[in-house]
């Protein structure tokens, strides 16, 4: 009894993907094809399995009888591809399979271009992490929403959404997936679209998940592991209590060498971070070959002031990898949005904007007076792009720039992500009046 294919081709090289918006059709990296085979000596229930994950329910098969599987969206994204069609075991064996078979590559431009940069692993935790670059080539002059997932069988397996991400044209994003270590093969694929439109694929990526460290009296004690360059986020805990918001709670950040009980404020906003809307709070701590050196070990300390009393400390881990980071993309250039355009001197402006979650906003000021004094310009304070891709500062302007006693100033801002800084944003003008007009 054997089971052999006979032939795999495309029958197109890329999928359409519609915009139902404008009707324009566009072109995927996946395409339809055909996987022509057969059995001999017995009947067997076949399922098709891509790069080792089974992609096709259970399907009979007589003996001696050709079959076939037409499949709509095998990846076209030049990475290697094997089908193998193997006996489910319900009605034959397992030992009966086909060998593995080479997609044909067939050359597919599409709205996005995937490339899988490696792997690394945790030293401790055995996870193992697929570095995915994601390009938006501008064939359509619109973002897309990508959602990457992870599953042990794409049919009829669960399919785990690991992130989803808006992408604008011409954006190139460096994307982390993480892999349990479980021992199982594990595919890593992504869908995409419009605001208005079906889901179009692209990227398929198995990987052999490591087999689990032996187990830990504290996973809280596993240092996580960056790379160098990479920016580190430190989230609230989500089982947490909020903090309150009325100014009279914040937290403190520090850091210090493993052990070595030398904390210093760390992260953007030199430590002390407030709360967001809801009490929960965020913080990046951008890191770089010098400050954090290859093989470098860490403590992090977090600890809740309220009305300048401080709660227990939270201590957590992390190590510097001792891998070369991949050359990261620029993340998207910010916007700034603001709630007030004539504020007045001396009283507090609140800076909102958008941009990439997790990057580090930074900023500067001009005078827009031809005679203004750059010496009396205030700069709003560094801060984290939270998860929702909003951002908040704020800040203060006491001294006039001009005989009317007035300010107009132009603020800017850009965004620094892994090591890596985009353009600066368009100006957002302000111009701050005299306090007694």
């Amino acid at each position: 009894m054997s089971i052999s294919i006979k032939n795999v081709e495309f029958l197109n090289a890329c999928a359409i993907l519609q915009d139902l918006d404008t009707g324009l059709n566009y072109p995927i990296p996946s395409g339809d094809c055909w996987i022509d085979y057969s059995a001999s000596g017995t009947a067997h229930n076949t399922r098709v399995h891509l790069d080792g994950v089974a992609i096709t329910v259970s399907d009979p098969i007589d003996a001696d009888t050709p079959a076939g599987e037409r499949l709509y969206w095998i990846p076209n994204d030049g990475l290697k591809h094997t089908v193998t069609v193997i006996d489910d075991g319900t009605k034959g064996t397992t030992a009966a399979r086909s060998t593995e078979t080479i997609v044909p590559i067939i050359p597919c431009d599409g709205l996005l271009a995937f490339d899988v940069l490696g792997e690394s692993t945790h030293p401790i935790t055995r996870e193992k992490y697929v570095h995915v670059s994601v390009t938006h080539t501008q064939m359509a002059n619109k973002p897309l929403w990508v959602e990457f997932y992870r599953t042990l069988d794409y049919s009829s397996g669960p399919q785990v959404e690991i992130m989803d991400f808006w992408i604008s044209p011409g954006e190139r994003r460096i994307v982390k997936v993480v892999i349990p270590a479980d021992a199982k093969r594990h595919a890593v694929y992504t869908k995409f679209r419009f605001g208005n439109s079906y889901d179009g694929q692209g990227l398929w990526y198995t990987t052999q998940a490591n087999y689990p460290p032996p187990p830990v009296e504290d996973p809280s004690k596993i240092p996580a592991v960056f790379l160098p360059g990479e920016t580190i986020v430190v989230d609230s805990s989500p089982t947490g209590t909020p903090l309150a918001t009325d100014g009279s709670e914040w937290v403190m950040l520090e850091i210090s060498s493993r052990d070595a009980d030398t904390w210093t404020p760390v992260g953007t906003e030199g430590g002390f971070i407030t709360p967001q809307q809801d009490g929960t709070w965020t913080a990046s701590i951008p890191t770089d070959s010098v400050t954090f050196p290859k093989g470098s070990k860490w403590d992090l300390r977090a600890r809740r002031f309220r009305e300048f009393r401080p709660s227990e400390e939270v201590i957590r881990q992390f190590d510097i990898d001792t891998s070369d980071v991949p050359t990261p993309p620029p993340p998207a250039r910010p916007l700034i949005l603001g709630e007030s355009d004539l504020p007045k001197l001396g009283t507090w402006l609140n800076l909102v904007g958008t941009g990439t979650p997790s990057s580090v906003i930074e900023f500067e000021a001009v005078s827009t007076d031809p005679g203004g004094s750059e010496a009396q310009i205030s700069v709003p304070p560094s801060t984290t792009v939270g998860p929702d891709g909003t951002w908040k500062t704020r800040i203060r302007q006491s001294t006039p720039t001009n005989s009317l006693g007035s300010a107009p100033v132009a603020y800017r801002a850009r965004a620094r992500l892994n090591g890596a800084t985009s353009e600066w944003s368009p100006a957002y003008g302000v111009t701050w009046q005299n306090a007694d007009w």
